[in-house]
């Protein structure tokens, strides 16, 4: 997940300023997640409906949350996302945390699997994000593409 967003901010870096990075890192993530979620819900005549619901929220809700974590707490999130992605072991936790802006959080790998249809290995994990008292959890899965970087997949 940390390379993901990190994949991301680098993108965005170069047509944003930094006020925004969040909020678009945010929302990016959160609009894939939600995606999934509404599309694994709702029925097969709703999963449109399901899926556009669940980008709408998952955008909205990721944006906000983002959007209130500084630029240094979305470093060192980012760089603790990378290093368990890259070099933990299915349990692992790694930990942030940023007095400057009351915000903290964890990145945990839950499960290592090499997925046949997909040809790779992906690592699902649950992403803890604590900022001001509100605390927003996200499940997700990431895979890791050809050229070694990771890719969420939902």
């Amino acid at each position: 997940m940390k390379k993901i967003i990190f994949v991301i901010s680098v993108i965005i870096l170069s047509a944003c300023k930094s006020s925004e990075i969040g909020s678009i890192v945010g929302g990016s993530i959160g609009g894939v997640v939600g995606g999934n979620l509404g599309a694994e819900v709702s029925n097969k005549l709703g999963r449109v409906v399901g899926t556009g619901v669940g980008i709408y929220l998952g955008s909205e809700l990721g944006s906000k949350m983002f959007s209130k974590i500084n630029e240094d707490s979305q470093k060192k999130l980012n760089d603790t996302t990378q290093d368990v992605l890259e070099t933990g072991v299915d349990g692992d936790v790694g930990r942030w945390n940023n007095p400057s802006d009351n915000s903290y959080g964890e990145f945990k790998v839950e499960e290592t699997k090499y997925i046949d249809e997909l040809d790779t290995t992906c690592r699902f994990f649950t992403q803890t994000i604590n900022h001001r008292g509100k605390k927003e959890v996200v499940k997700g899965k990431a895979c890791r593409k050809p050229n070694g970087s990771w890719e969420v997949k939902s």
